[in-house]
């Protein structure tokens, strides 16, 4: 007992303060938390949420060339130990959320982290006192919790900080999950020209000591819980430049007295509970560029002095109960750049030059709207019959069916009502637009079947429909929309065609095979039943065929198989997450799949949430598989595969190592190799240094074709920089090594 009892304490020193051990390198190492750290090839340390506790070994500050210490969100106590100054290499240093306590050792201070910027360190939510090293801001290590602050004569106590009275004029103290009220003593600091208590906690109403801070330019309380009115003691400060009090629940009027503060630029008072209406008073703040005042409960009408703020750029009013018209007068200002007033009751006539803007204006609340002949009225909008080109309303939350005078618009290139409420049947007179390039009515709530005067629309390039609740056949007119590619601008992620997530149901039509130029088909998430059509090998500019979800039947057409089908990547996260070359899964297809299908640019298994999914998954594909597919193959029907010919799996003649793909990747790749022969194998993957980063394979595997996938981690599950790595196969007496690049 006595033995064991002794072997139980060596084993918690050793946790503690760290012991010289031989690293998986080979070189010397130093043990912290249970592992082997080289000493000297040690750059970086990810142990973030790891579950350690106890105090931080001493040893840590062994590793001479470490330059990451990520420790934070662990159960850490005691306080940080004045070795880790002798991390001179370190650029950044991250103990947060932790229960530290204690003095931060000055020594820090000769470390090479740039204690001015937030990104390189971090030592919040621990309980850090002062005075802290010269070197560390407060802002960066509040908030602690400190029960005596010890502050002398000529200084304010605030969140365990002793600030000068005199040479205070800056304090930053945003998102430190203070709460409570704001200290009123902060009214002390009479020569802040900056104050920033931003996204923290703070109730109650704002300290009218604020009214002291007669140099104050920049005031920012945004994102906390702050109530009552805005306080008259903030007309005092007359420098003011920049006045932050969004997303709070700050109510009462805008008051007069504003109108005085003829310095100030930014005014952001949105998402409150100001009422009232806007007084003339803010046309005498000349200096504002930048007006928010959305989400309130402000009425009144539109106001006529806003044409005096010659250097607004930005006008927020969205969200209020405004009224009336918007006055031409406003036409004069020539800076303005963005402006929103959604979601009042502002109503036609608008000024001209609102026309570039009418996207943040619509819909209004504005009934019997009087439009000229020459113009028609939809969702609160006159527009030019012939003139308008475009009409893009993308969730603008417009309800109700889509009226039939839309048709009257015989030059529109763009109609683009995606993201809204509308219900009922697409109109027929649709089909009256055939100038139309894109026609996007997907994420609606519409019904029936389509139109068939769809198929006038002989220009179209784009067309979306897909998350609707529409029905039937297809038409046997959209057989005409053979200009179906693929938009650009600022459609180029969307795809030419795309007809998902509806109730469409029949047979895919022969005549699916015109459109030559469609680089992406979707016809997923419906009812269509039957085979797929010979046809679709027709489609030469196909890059993204979507069948799954489906009732489909029968083999995979051999013409497919001459597409060029892959992986695309919209800009997204990886494209094989989102936009795989091919989708046939959740379907009912049969037969043998060929090895061609190996030829399409694909990675069939790909990570969606941390999980692989299948491509090909829930179908009644018999063996053999190809083997770029036989570990993507999900679950299969093969009940009835013994009526299928069957042909046995050629084993490979020789080892093989093949390329990584995808390479370049992010976030995993796929490693395959061929095994003629049952064999012990070891697959390790290296950094440029020849450090062993992970091990994948070390396993007696039967002979065949083989993969394992890598998601860029190392042997200990943490994350590995972007970079050049080498991955090499042992196996008997073949060795052999590729390189693949991992980007970030």
């Amino acid at each position: 007992m006595f033995k064991k009892i002794v072997t139980l304490i060596i084993m918690v020193i050793r946790l503690l303060n760290g012991q010289n051990c031989t690293a998986d390198d080979g070189t010397s190492g130093i043990e912290l938390w249970g592992t082997c750290y080289s000493i000297q090839n040690t750059e970086n340390l990810y142990l973030d949420n790891s579950g350690l506790s106890g105090e931080i070994p001493p040893a840590v500050g062994s590793l001479i060339n470490l330059e990451r210490l990520y420790i934070n969100d662990n159960d850490l106590t005691g306080t940080l130990p004045s070795e880790i100054s002798n991390l001179n290499s370190l650029i950044i240093l991250d103990v947060s959320n932790n229960q530290l306590t204690g003095l931060i050792p000055d020594d820090v201070c000769n470390m090479n982290i740039n204690w001015n910027a937030s990104s390189d360190f971090n030592l919040t939510n621990n309980q850090f006192c002062p005075p802290y090293p010269a070197c560390i801001t407060n802002q960066l290590v509040l908030p602690q919790d400190c029960a005596d602050e010890n502050c002398s004569d000529g200084f304010t106590g605030l969140w365990g900080w002793c600030y000068d009275q005199e040479t205070t004029t800056y304090l930053s103290v945003g998102w430190a999950q203070l709460s409570g009220t704001i200290p009123t003593e902060i009214g002390e600091l009479t020569n802040l020209e900056t104050l920033n208590l931003t996204s923290n906690n703070f109730t109650g109403e704002i300290p009218a000591s604020f009214g002291n801070l007669i140099n104050l330019e920049q005031l920012s309380l945004s994102q906390n819980q702050i109530s009552g009115i805005i306080p008259t003691d903030l007309q005092n400060l007359t420098n003011l430049k920049y006045l932050n009090l969004n997303h709070n629940s700050i109510s009462g009027n805008i008051p007069d007295w504003i109108g005085g503060l003829n310095t100030l630029e930014f005014l952001g008072l949105s998402h409150n509970n100001i009422s009232g209406s806007l007084p003339h008073e803010l046309g005498q703040i000349t200096s504002l560029v930048s007006v928010q005042l959305d989400n309130n409960q402000l009425n009144g009408e539109f106001p006529q002095w806003i044409s005096n703020l010659n250097n607004l750029i930005v006008l927020e009013l969205n969200n209020n109960n405004l009224s009336g018209n918007i006055p031409d007068n406003y036409c004069d200002l020539q800076n303005i750049s963005q402006i929103d007033v959604r979601y009042n009751n502002l109503c036609p006539p608008y000024p001209d030059c609102l026309a570039d803007f009418e996207n943040q204006i619509v819909p209004q609340y504005c009934e019997n709207i009087v439009c000229p002949e020459s113009e028609v009225g939809l969702w609160g909008w006159c527009y030019n019959i012939e003139a308008t080109t475009i009409m893009r309303l993308y969730n603008k939350d417009i309800v109700g069916e889509i009226p039939a005078e839309i048709g009257e618009l015989e030059n529109l290139e763009r109609l683009d009502l995606r993201y809204n409420q509308l219900s009922g049947e697409i109109p027929p007179e649709i089909g009256n637009l055939t100038n139309l390039l894109y026609l996007q009515l997907n994420h609606n709530q519409l019904t029936g079947e389509i139109p068939p005067e769809i198929g006038n629309l002989i220009n179209l390039q784009i067309l979306m429909l897909n998350e609707n609740s529409l029905s039937g056949q297809l038409p046997e007119s959209m057989a005409n929309l053979v200009s179906l590619s693929m938009g650009g601008g600022w459609m180029i992620y969307d795809p030419g065609l795309s007809l998902s997530n509806n109730n469409f149901s029949g047979e895919i039509p022969s005549w699916i095979g015109n459109f030559e130029n469609l680089r992406e088909l979707d016809l997923s998430g419906n009812q269509f039943s039957g085979i797929i059509p010979e046809e679709i090998g027709n489609l030469s500019s196909l890059l993204t065929l979507k069948l799954n979800d489906n009732l489909l039947t029968g083999d995979i057409p051999n013409a497919i198989y001459q597409l060029n089908l892959l992986d695309r990547n919209t800009g997204f996260p990886p494209a094989s997450t989102l936009n795989p070359g091919l989708n046939i899964s959740n379907n009912q297809l049969s037969g043998i799949i060929p090895d061609e299908i190996c030829n399409f640019s694909i990675n069939w298994s790909p990570f969606v949430d941390d999980s692989i999914v299948s491509y090909l998954n829930n179908n009644n594909f018999c063996p053999p598989y190809p083997s770029c597919i036989e570990n993507s193959m999900g679950n299969q029907d093969t009940i009835n595969c013994g009526q299928v010919s069957m042909i046995n799996e050629t084993l490979p003649i020789t080892y093989n190592l093949y390329n990584a793909y995808p390479n370049p990747f992010n976030p995993f790749t796929v490693l395959r190799y061929d095994l003629p022969k049952d064999e012990l194998v070891t697959i390790k993957v290296y950094d440029m240094l020849g450090n062993a980063v992970k091990n994948l394979v070390n396993a007696n595997q039967s002979s065949g074709h083989k993969s394992v996938q890598w998601n860029a981690t190392n042997n200990q599950g943490q994350p590995v920089s972007a970079g050049v790595y080498l991955y090499t196969i042992e196996a008997g007496d073949f060795r052999h090594t590729k390189k693949m690049i991992l980007l970030k």
